[in-house]
């Protein structure tokens, strides 16, 4: 005893001691407890912090066993053990434990400990990652983290026959947030021994959601991207056929004009010319068409919109689609339910969409039938709707009908650059419309705007 507190053998200065303890608060719950512990009759026993004489700080297992009776005048024997050099090792694992703790929870990628198959701790980003707390965490496993249980079995299987076999273990899952949202993780799992998972686990997870949604969008951009090639592909073979066709009546009408114009009448080299003049019309709303499509893709399509007297623009463009088609089998029919309707739409797109409308309706018309073009006011709004008898549309090709190029697998040798409605569905977004299409196979197409 004397050694350990640095007391002078034989002296009386040991008996004093509250020189032995750091202060006085510290002594008085020491010697309280143990007087406790006396009346009840139980060993004393405590790691405590005191001081020898010279003031240095030690720590040391103290003992107090009372000797006698219990309940009379009482000695007791006291045992001191110096367990200093243990502390210091308690205190330096615990600074260790702390400052590992510290940088796992810096880390930018979740981690996890696993013993015995189940969770045993997580840093604060594996929390964020995952959005479960600790306390929900600890203690259990990672099924909550996959949409079924053969899901759960079979991913735990390929990392435990992995990790048995080089002690790593890497994939890429989709895996369920405690919000239900989907977190796209870069799996990583290592033995602490190696080639034993038995013996624990580290995993870590890296947030891969972002890099996967680009992925995915790349993907999606590549697909599209091969698809619009074949449409152009096919865009490009009807427009030649288109192209083709009126220039060579062109060239036909100018050979018969240098060769045989002396020799015909008036009257036939008259129609002659005007046949080359309807042919280069053709010819030149099919490049208008064209280029307007290419405003539409690039963004560039302009709204110029003014006062416009609707019926008597619709009255007119019946009037030129019927001039243009003179020889089909439908009969247009209207109602306009107003005798007078006017408002600010831009005319030039307003025109694009009844003209590609009606003269839709009256192409995919061939055995012919009624074609309604119908014009009213609802609820404050101007409503178009055409209505025919046609072929109709494919209820899987609904989706696609107003994408550039694309045309329908029922149209047969029916000629068209598969542009007019994709025009028709820009210029109805520029309005602030709407447009809605109800088609049936063989039975016609209804197709309503709202502007």
């Amino acid at each position: 005893m004397t050694r350990l507190f640095g007391l002078s053998h034989g002296s009386k200065t040991h008996t004093d001691w509250r020189r032995l303890f750091p202060s006085q608060q510290e002594y008085s719950r020491v010697a309280k407890d143990a007087a406790d512990c006396m009346r009840e009759g139980r060993v004393y026993r405590a790691d405590l912090q005191m001081c020898r004489l010279d003031g240095k700080l030690l720590w040391v297992t103290v003992t107090r066993k009372a000797v006698g009776p219990v309940g009379e005048a009482q000695d007791s024997v006291w045992a001191a053990v110096d367990i200093t050099p243990r502390k210091e090792l308690e205190v330096a694992l615990a600074r260790a434990s702390s400052e590992r703790e510290a940088i796992f929870n810096s880390a930018l990628v979740g981690i996890s400990f696993h013993g015995d198959r189940r969770i045993q701790w997580v840093n604060d980003k594996y929390e964020e990652m995952t959005g479960y707390s600790r306390a929900e965490l600890v203690g259990g496993t990672t099924h909550e983290f996959f949409a079924d249980e053969q899901d759960f079995e079979l991913e735990g299987r390929n990392a435990w026959a992995s990790l048995s076999r080089g002690g790593v273990y890497v994939d890429e899952r989709r895996l369920l947030r405690r919000d239900g949202k989907i977190l796209w993780a870069e799996l990583a799992g290592r033995c602490v021994n190696l080639q034993n998972p038995d013996a624990g686990l580290v995993w870590t997870l890296l947030d891969i959601t972002e890099r996967h949604r680009a992925e995915e969008n790349i993907r999606a951009a590549l697909e599209r991207e091969k698809e619009l090639n074949e449409l152009r592909s096919r865009f490009v073979s009807m427009t030649s056929h288109e192209f083709r066709t009126p220039l060579a009546a062109i060239l036909s009408a100018a050979e018969l004009l240098k060769h045989y114009s002396d020799r015909m009448p008036a009257r036939e080299r008259t129609e002659i010319l005007e046949n080359i003049g309807a042919v280069v019309k053709r010819m030149t709303n099919m490049l208008d068409r064209v280029l307007l499509i290419g405003q539409v893709e690039t963004y560039i399509l302009e709204f110029r919109p003014a006062q416009t007297n609707l019926l008597a623009l619709c009255h007119k463009i019946v009037e030129e689609v019927c001039a243009s088609r003179p020889l089909t089998a439908c009969e247009i029919v209207t109602h306009f339910a107003l005798n007078t309707l006017t408002g600010l739409y831009d005319e030039k797109l307003l025109r694009h969409i009844l003209e590609n409308l009606l003269s839709n309706a009256i192409k995919y018309s061939a055995h012919g039938g009624q074609v309604t073009f119908a014009l009213s006011v609802q609820a404050g709004r101007t409503v178009f709707e055409v209505r025919d008898q046609g072929i109709g549309i494919p209820p899987e090709e609904l989706p696609h009908l107003f994408e550039p190029f694309h045309r329908a697998s029922n149209v047969g040798d029916i000629q068209g650059t598969a542009l007019g409605l994709a025009i028709v569905k820009k210029s109805v977004e520029l309005h602030g419309g709407t447009i809605d299409v109800q088609s049936d196979c063989g039975r016609g197409t209804r197709i309503v705007v709202t502007l």
